[in-house]
């Protein structure tokens, strides 16, 4: 899929923005996410100096947690007559492709809203985006998906829609090429439309006490981080000496 070197580099993004909700199957829905939203939103300079190197058990959960809840907001707002289990049963066989889900719904003659526009305002909502402005640039990223897909066509990208941030390790190098020519299209085409819209808040903003609060908290996690690195160096250099190759 993507390198150590482009996983961190799109940690922010994961983290801020990576769900699963979008045009095209959920692995590819969370990397042009998380690429989405470093390319649209950039750290500042201070928020460079503290990425993240990794996901906590939590960070995961709540993407998963809010992941889910987005694919099920999408169902029931395009489909109003949906229960969340019967949401969760078109899920289940359009394994999460939301194009896929749209289809079935329609097969099967189930009423549902004439665009999916109300239903990705509905799953932005419920991702719980970090700002009003991520909530308005991601809708006009959703709604006008067809630039980015004749973009990445005209690179040469064909088949499946995104299809080269598969997990192959052949495709590796073509893989990444891929991420910097979106993340370079998303640069130029569309943070451009979105300069009228209002910054996001940065840590200025919060109150002497929350900044304190939220340092002590940025401090524990890069502490953590530290430990765990530690620990996994040590783990992995126990095996390979004990394999007999060089750490």
């Amino acid at each position: 899929m993507m390198d150590r070197r482009m996983v961190r580099r799109h940690a922010r993004g994961m983290v801020l923005a990576g769900y699963a909700y979008g045009l095209y199957d959920p692995v590819c829905n969370i990397v042009a996410n998380c690429v989405w939203y470093d390319a649209v939103f950039p750290p500042s300079s201070s928020q460079e100096e503290v990425q993240p190197k990794f996901l906590s058990c939590k960070a995961i959960f709540r993407l998963a947690r809010r992941s889910l809840d987005a694919l099920v907001a999408f169902m029931t707002a395009y489909a109003p007559s949906l229960s969340a289990e019967e949401a969760m049963s078109y899920l289940s066989r359009s394994h999460g492709n939301l194009r896929h889900a749209a289809m079935l719904v329609d097969r099967e003659g189930v009423s549902h809203t004439d665009t999916m526009d109300g239903a990705f305002k509905a799953a932005i909502l419920a991702a719980n985006l970090p700002s009003h402005a991520a909530c308005l640039a991601q809708f006009w990223f959703l709604v006008n998906c067809a630039p980015t897909d004749a973009f990445l066509a005209r690179h040469g990208i064909c088949g499946h829609p995104l299809a080269t941030f598969g997990f192959s390790d052949s495709r590796l190098s073509q893989s990444n090429a891929s991420v910097l020519l979106l993340l370079d299209f998303l640069k130029s085409d569309v943070s451009c439309l979105l300069r009228p819209l209002p910054l996001t808040p940065n840590s200025s903003s919060l109150s002497r006490g929350a900044y304190r609060a939220l340092r002590l908290k940025m401090h524990r996690f890069k502490m953590d981080q530290e430990f765990c690195f530690n620990i996994v160096d040590m783990a992995l250099e126990k095996l390979f000496i004990q394999s007999g190759d060089p750490y």
